[in-house]
């Protein structure tokens, strides 16, 4: 299942994919994507990724792949997204709204990076970049570890706005430098 153009899966919707697939534009899930255990690639250079208020999720236990060019999640996306989140090469995925991963977020390279813009949300279950890079600077955004499970707390780039530890597993921050809080920290 190849879209070279957009995919756009309505509120209330459901696709189920059989086959590792790739989507070469915009993703936009209102509803339901349930990728199985297949590879979800997606290509292009500059593409959004967005999804609205309520159920909007992508479940499954395969890979969502981000092979070419970088991605923006938009404002105002509220997104859960369960299979591993993957950032291969040196791209970047720049988050405007709130996502919520239950798989790891990985990277391939230093230079695969996530960056949380200004008042965005990254709730993290599972590990966040034990390759790659995480901007967690800009104003008003929070990176939320939120794991029921031992997890560590990656260090950022710069620093973290707001850094906020839930649930019960055991939180280890990183020994790789020092990790600053300019605004808020809660546990």
């Amino acid at each position: 299942f190849n879209v070279t153009g957009a995919l756009s899966i309505g509120a209330g919707k459901s696709l189920t994919l059989s086959t590792s697939s790739t989507i070469s534009g915009n993703l936009t899930v209102d509803g339901t994507l349930n990728i199985g255990t297949t590879t979800l690639t997606l290509n292009g250079a500059g593409k959004t990724i967005s999804g609205s208020t309520g159920a909007a999720s992508i479940t499954g236990s395969g890979t969502i792949d981000v092979t070419t060019g970088d991605k923006t999640i938009a404002s105002g996306t509220n997104l859960s997204i369960a299979p591993v989140f993957t950032i291969t090469g040196t791209r970047t995925v720049t988050n405007n709204g709130t996502i919520t991963l239950t798989g790891d977020l990985s990277g391939t390279l230093a230079g695969s990076t996530w960056t949380n813009a200004a008042n965005s949300t990254l709730n993290a279950a599972g590990a966040v970049l034990a390759t790659g890079t995480l901007n967690a600077s800009a104003g008003g955004n929070t990176v939320n570890y939120n794991s029921n499970i031992a997890q560590s707390v990656k260090t950022p780039s710069s620093t973290y706005c707001n850094l906020t530890i839930s649930n019960a597993g055991t939180k280890t921050f990183g020994t790789a430098g020092t990790i600053t809080v300019t605004n808020l920290v809660t546990v």
